[in-house]
């Protein structure tokens, strides 16, 4: 089993768990002989050319392409199970919230990827959109403005319900965070508040 970890300027690929938590935690430095560096530092696509900026948000689909929220680039990047990365969605520099094809797409900041079992990518970005992808065609099946969330963390998809699961960083103490829950269809269901103890 390989873990990828997301750091400053790289995506990380190991068979060891120890050693994906401890750079996970450490988030930088990648100098773990047992972590081999996929990528790292300039954008551009085709394998070992290609460079991440600030990658959040990672997720693999069944085939073994990993998908990366490319943070600071501003796009969704597809590396496949050989090391060749492509741009997914997005184009690199160009900032907004544009649903669209491939490139045509805009992203700000995204921060979350998750991939479901028939292969649909789900993107979540800091403006606090969420997004559904056909992974063939590229383009997108819906997309939510998630209006009350503050900062998006995480985001993950029940391969049963396929409900989608977004996690929120909370800017108001005492909440630490939201777990919001959409439907398959992107329609909201419900929201749990995590609070400091005390």
């Amino acid at each position: 089993v390989d873990f990828y970890v997301g750091g400053t300027r790289a995506v990380l690929r190991t068979d060891d768990r120890e050693a994906a938590e401890r750079e996970a935690r450490a988030y930088r430095g990648w100098d773990a002989k047992d972590v081999r560096v996929v990528d790292s530092a300039k954008p551009a696509d085709s394998g070992g050319a290609a460079r991440f900026d600030t990658p959040h948000g990672v997720a693999t689909d069944r085939s073994g392409n990993v998908f990366v929220a490319d943070s600071l680039n501003f796009t969704i990047r597809k590396v496949s199970p050989d090391g060749v990365v492509t741009t997914f969605a997005g184009t690199w520099g160009a900032v907004g919230s544009t649903d669209g094809t491939g490139s045509a797409a805009r992203f700000a900041s995204p921060q979350g990827v998750a991939v479901d079992d028939n292969g649909f990518v789900y993107t979540a970005e800091s403006s606090r959109w969420v997004r559904k992808w056909d992974c063939a065609t590229l383009t997108n099946q819906w997309s939510v403005q998630l209006s009350n969330a503050s900062t998006m963390t995480g985001l993950g998809v029940d391969n049963s319900s396929y409900d989608v699961w977004v996690g929120d960083l909370s800017l108001a103490f005492p909440v630490l965070g939201n777990l919001i829950k959409l439907d398959s269809a992107g329609t909201f269901l419900s929201r749990t508040l995590f609070r400091a103890a005390g």
